[in-house]
């Protein structure tokens, strides 16, 4: 669907894998069906989400794969980063913030959020749970959770990953 209709930017909220170390069939599958976003000139963020971040820094992180592939931009390595793109004579700035090994590391990668004045649009990609939202918890290992005075920020879109799923909050 991607390729047929060649949108600007794709952005992934997390969880590409199931797990730690997934098989050589979801590996290769990925690997083929991401060098056809590439080929066709299709930015694509990916952040990491519990399901595919490793418990420990020694087992190393599987989207290290992706990191020579063009137009495919892993983001993995528990901090806050910032990817800019210029569509359509447009600034987009995608802030960055994957899954982190420690609830801490996270809050302190959290702080260091702020839109982009320059740029004219904002994009928010993070995966985790949200302060307060019942809903919103799903009590799994590693969950990290997203105080709800963030989705206040100025940012012109959202992605949260940790629930598989669209909703609207």
């Amino acid at each position: 669907y991607a390729i047929k209709s060649k949108p600007d930017l794709i952005i992934h909220a997390g969880d590409l894998f199931d797990s730690v170390r997934p098989n050589n069939r979801a590996i290769t599958f990925t690997i083929d069906q991401l060098i056809r976003i590439s080929e066709a000139n299709i930015p694509f963020v990916v952040i990491a989400g519990n399901h595919e971040h490793p418990k420990l820094k020694e087992t190393g992180h599987i989207f290290s794969i992706f990191d020579h592939i063009n137009h495919i931009y892993p983001i993995y390595h528990a901090k806050y980063e910032r990817l800019s793109f210029k569509i359509n004579n447009k600034r987009i700035t995608v802030h960055a913030i994957p899954q982190c090994e420690l609830k801490t590391r996270f809050d302190e990668e959290l702080k260091k959020l702020e839109s982009d004045s320059s740029a004219d649009y904002n994009i928010f990609v993070s995966h985790g749970a949200v302060t307060g939202i019942k809903e919103f918890s799903m009590n799994e290992f590693n969950e990290l959770i997203i105080p709800k005075k963030i989705l206040e920020k100025d940012f012109d879109y959202i992605a949260l990953g940790h629930y598989h799923r669209f909703t609207k909050l």
